[in-house]
């Protein structure tokens, strides 16, 4: 059996949408909303291939509070490529009612740079299920994101990520198949030490398939 062959590391990451601007293809306004995201992330190397990672997330708006408890073990196939195996439960606190979502998941991501740009790709199958029905809902997730540290300013850098969120079936608890969210974000982030890491910009959110709650 492997022995753990590091000690745990851990660091925090503060997420600060200034601006949050959350919209429906049929909405001609779309909504604004302060939100501060956070989270604690750790890391604990079996051997130089497999790594077990622990990720608690909150996410606070003005329209409730969502927390996300994810642990995930990932194979790290090359310095590029890494696959992962994972399970999120998500609580969502609003103003009505308080809903559990529980995820398995299965991901693959691969690291590349073009230049000074550093490039991450993601993508993701879910399967969904929720305190408010019995139906496991597929959802498939795909994301770029792009950093780009500032010449002479190493802790200072510009980031963007764009993420696209698809359901694969419909569900008794409110999931619709197509197209469900589009998120859009461009910022700036700056890294204090070894272990914090703030980022701060605009979000834009698309809702296509809102799920009934």
């Amino acid at each position: 059996m492997n022995r753990i062959s590091k000690a745990p590391q851990a660091w925090l990451v503060v997420l600060l949408p200034l601006l949050v601007t959350i919209g429906t293809p049929d909405t001609a306004l779309a909504q604004g909303d302060n939100q501060l995201w956070t989270a604690w992330v750790s890391h604990a190397r079996l051997n130089p291939d497999w790594r077990l990672t622990m990720v608690l997330q909150d996410r606070r708006g003005d329209g409730g509070t969502t927390a996300i408890v994810r642990p995930h073990i990932g194979w790290f196939a090359s310095p590029a490529l890494s696959i992962h195996q994972g399970y999120d439960w998500v609580p969502r606190v609003g103003d009505k009612a308080t809903r559990h979502e529980h995820r398995l998941w299965q991901q693959a991501v691969y690291r590349f740079g073009v230049g000074p740009v550093k490039l991450i790709g993601r993508a993701r199958l879910e399967e969904r299920t929720s305190s408010t029905g019995d139906d496991w809902g597929l959802r498939g997730r795909a994301m770029v994101r792009a950093m780009w540290a500032l010449p002479r300013l190493q802790r200072f850098g510009l980031v963007a990520s764009d993420h696209w969120m698809t359901n694969l079936n419909t569900t008794d608890w409110g999931a619709r198949s197509g197209l469900d969210q589009h998120r859009l974000f461009v910022g700036f982030a700056a890294t204090a030490g070894k272990k914090l890491r703030v980022e701060a910009g605009y979000l834009r959110v698309d809702l296509f398939a809102k799920e009934r709650t």
